[in-house]
């Protein structure tokens, strides 16, 4: 699934050119797009030219949390989530499979050009971490992964699994949507809530739900996507206001759901 507000010719050549050269091949391609999006002839041409099996599907508003429910919809066995300013390497879909193969996952995600994405994130993580501190023996809990919702309903960062970053693989609930895979048994029938703010970081709500149902989140260093981080994409704004709000928004969250 590629959600694309369809800004550029390029960077989509590019996505779909690297679907066509995965190693794995028998996959369906869902270009998710606003419904009141018009296509224009330019891009009808390359998704034609791609050779790739391709769906267009409309979502009901912008935003990535309605391109990701209009996916939750349809009929898949597993999905992969991908960006559309994104270059994924040839054996993505199959490690995908591979990883997903394991009973006990529900969830995958991986790096972001060679780096590990909730990184960009560590800021907001220790703020919360101390506005939670109240729940200081479940954040010591060994058992929950490096990051969780803990009692209060807060994504919190666990000190106690810190060392986990060194490790190739390891538990999180903070996947990324450029880099994200999941089992359709994990997330049925589930639905992210609609936030104000682009980029609102609610991928680990679908975490969340997979744990509920007894599933693993997995970060797998094998996992690396290219990403050319365009500006204004669906799933990000770039400025300091909105960043302050999206910030505010998600610690928030718990009381909008």
């Amino acid at each position: 699934s590629i959600p694309t507000t369809l800004r550029s010719i390029t960077f989509m050549k590019d996505v779909l050119s690297s679907l066509k050269g995965q190693t794995f091949t028998d996959f369906k391609t869902r270009i998710i797009i606003p419904k009141t999006l018009t296509i224009k002839d330019d891009f009808r041409n390359i998704f034609e030219e791609s050779g790739l099996d391709i769906e267009i599907s409309a979502q009901s508003n912008f935003g990535f949390e309605n391109a990701i429910n209009r996916v939750l919809s349809q009929d898949y066995d597993l999905n992969i989530s991908t960006d559309d300013d994104a270059v994924l390497c040839k054996d993505h879909v199959s490690t995908c499979l591979q990883k997903l193969e394991d009973p006990d996952i529900g969830v995958l995600t991986g790096q972001v050009n060679n780096k590990i994405p909730f990184l960009n994130r560590s800021i907001m993580l220790e703020i919360i971490t101390l506005l939670a501190s109240a729940d200081k023996q479940n954040n010591l809990n060994k058992n929950k992964p490096l990051l969780f919702f803990n009692e209060n309903g807060f994504l919190t960062l666990s000190p106690l699994k810190l060392f986990s970053i060194l490790k190739a693989r390891f538990e999180v609930m903070s996947p990324i949507g450029v880099n994200m895979a999941w089992k359709k048994e994990a997330v049925e029938d589930f639905r992210l809530t609609e936030f104000s703010k682009l980029g609102t970081l609610n991928e680990a709500y679908i975490s969340y739900e997979s744990y509920y149902r007894g599933f693993k989140t997995l970060f797998d260093k094998d996992l690396n996507v290219y990403h050319k981080v365009s500006d204004n994409s669906l799933s990000r704004i770039y400025d300091k206001k909105n960043d302050i709000i999206k910030i505010v928004e998600y610690f928030f969250s718990p009381l909008v759901l």
